[in-house]
């Protein structure tokens, strides 16, 4: 028998190229694939419908209902500021919060249960963006999305809690 050295090489040439391909190519696709996580973009401003009255002595009021529902919240406006009071209520049309701004300025706010007693220690969220907000009472667990002082429709989720 005799060997080929030629062939020998060229077929370990080709081994090795096609080898060096391979692991070029997933090299390649792991350098190229975006693995961040983007952030959901959500059009806030759909999530609920707006009007706005005008009083001739420049204090405004802005209602603003739910898709398809009730009002979910009433704001003054002075000059496209917030100013003066804010109400936000629960779809079903309990007040969930009052708050007192001075020209967009929050002085203080007050969050309730649908039964009208104060929810206390509320989280603070100074940015206006989409938060998902739970906690517990002694007898129930309560979560929900909330945006801008307002509940966010159909996300409101109470559970019995079981001891």
């Amino acid at each position: 028998m005799k060997r080929n050295r030629i062939q020998e090489i060229l077929t370990r040439v080709f081994s090795i190229a096609l080898l060096g391909l391979f692991v070029g190519s997933i090299i390649w696709w792991l350098l190229s694939f975006d693995f961040s996580v983007k952030p959901v973009e959500i059009n806030k401003a759909a999530l609920f419908r707006k009007t706005i009255y005008r009083n001739v002595k420049g204090l405004d009021l802005k209602i603003e209902y739910f898709i398809h529902g009730p009002k979910a919240a009433e704001t003054y406006l002075l000059d496209g500021y917030k100013h003066d009071s804010s109400v936000s209520y629960y779809e079903t049309g309990e007040q969930f919060r009052f708050a007192v701004y001075n020209l967009d300025s929050l002085v203080s706010e007050v969050y309730f249960f649908k039964s009208g007693e104060i929810i206390p220690n509320f989280p603070f969220y100074e940015d206006n963006e989409i938060h998902n907000v739970t906690f517990s009472t002694d007898s129930q667990l309560i979560e929900f999305d909330f945006y801008d002082g307002k509940i966010i429709q159909g996300t409101y989720k109470e559970s019995r809690v079981i001891k």
